[in-house]
């Protein structure tokens, strides 16, 4: 009996969980399917799309500066590792004729432009996606040159941007090849030293080696430390200069889609 009665609460129980759990579902049903419910809805999927259109336009309007920082930030966080290990003092103390140091410089001032012209290039495109108003330079010279020439010389008129544009970053690909160069004739320079501090006539004298010995080493550190700046450095300008050159070739294609969309919806509003 008592078993009997055990079961038969168990059974209302489940009973009454399952009504309030239909109550409770039927209710929610209510408030979704209710008018204000669904306008409710309907304005957080809408504000959830804007948001999410919002974040994505924004990651492809600042993509190219993203890349340009996160390849920079890499790079830093190397020459800080070597700085601490002391690879950076150890060069600048062993090259005695500065040459690493003018390659340093030259560096720096062609890093700059570079990412001048990556911001600058990072607007331009930006301004091209949000509205046509704010297109300056470039893009404008050329819508304004399109509507005014013929369909066949569009090509020629393409061309000649392309050409403005990548001879706007030249430069910095210029300062690149001039890295490399420099440290070629800081090799040069080091071998130079190294040899001029061997003299065949003393090479029996005892005295003479050490010093001998000396100048040999510190030509050769010379020769390599210059090498070694020159080619990192010129590394790291020229992965900058590549994404600045891929910016520029979507800025030329975008010019072009819209400076051609916008033609030809004057003709078709001519017509």
């Amino acid at each position: 009996m008592e078993f009997r009665h055990v079961q038969e609460g168990r059974r209302v129980g489940l009973c009454q969980g399952r009504r309030m759990h239909a109550d409770w579902t039927w209710s929610g049903l209510n408030q979704v399917c209710h008018p204000s419910g669904i306008r409710n809805f309907c304005k957080i999927t809408l504000n959830s799309q804007t948001c999410l259109s919002a974040l994505l336009r924004m990651s492809r309007s600042y993509l190219l500066l993203f890349r340009f920082a996160v390849l920079n930030i890499a790079a830093i966080s190397i020459v800080v590792y070597g700085w601490m290990t002391g690879w950076i003092t150890r060069i600048v103390e062993q090259d005695v004729t500065g040459i690493s140091t003018v390659i340093a410089g030259l560096f720096v001032c062609g890093w700059l432009i570079c990412a001048y012209k990556v911001c600058r290039c990072s607007n331009e495109l930006n301004a091209m996606t949000e509205s046509l108003s704010r297109i300056s330079g470039r893009g404008r010279w050329y819508s304004e040159l399109l509507r005014r020439t013929s369909a066949d010389s569009r090509t020629a008129i393409a061309d000649c941007l392309r050409s403005r544009l990548y001879s706007r970053i030249s430069v910095v690909r210029l300062i690149a090849n001039n890295l490399i160069i420099l440290g070629l004739i800081g090799t040069v320079i080091g071998f130079i030293i190294s040899l001029g501090g061997v003299d065949a006539q003393r090479v029996a004298d005892v005295a003479s080696v050490a010093p001998m010995v000396s100048t040999l080493i510190q030509g050769m550190s010379v020769a390599l430390y210059t090498t070694l700046v020159g080619a990192v450095l010129h590394v790291w300008l020229m992965m900058c200069y590549q994404i600045l050159a891929t910016g520029t070739v979507n800025l030329v294609n975008a010019i072009i889609e819209n400076a051609e969309a916008g033609s030809c919806i004057e003709e078709q509003g001519g017509v």
